[in-house]
């Protein structure tokens, strides 16, 4: 799993902030022309990658929060294994999970915002 992140992580140093441009692979969007409520992640992560914070928020408001805890997983798993400590930098639970509700909270509120620019204002 580390190797796979690592690859997403890497692939977004390749890309520029907006890979697709042109391109529609999204099936929800090339079938019903709305945007879902993904739209936007891969161009974030992009756009992260190379330091456009502000338009990585832009993309999707979700993004720069998933891409940080990819870049802890994929640099901390790094370091775990080199050292061979496995508790090494270690966040506590509640952290952990305060950062997810907070995480998950944003992107329900994106979904909502999303399905209602389905029906119109």
């Amino acid at each position: 799993m580390w190797l796979v992140l690592l690859g997403v992580w890497s692939a977004t140093f390749i890309y520029p902030y907006s890979p697709l441009d042109g391109e529609l692979l999204c099936v929800w969007r090339r079938i019903t022309t709305l945007n879902c409520p993904g739209c936007g992640l891969t161009r974030s992560f992009c756009a992260m990658s190379q330091l456009m914070f502000e338009r990585a928020f832009a993309l999707h408001p979700v993004g720069p929060l998933l891409y940080l805890a990819l870049v802890w997983v994929v640099v901390l798993g790094g370091i775990r294994r080199l050292r061979s400590t496995p508790t090494f930098l270690r966040l506590p639970a509640r952290i952990v999970g305060g950062y997810w509700v907070i995480t998950s909270l944003i992107f329900a509120i994106h979904f909502a915002a999303t399905v209602a620019s389905w029906v119109g204002p």
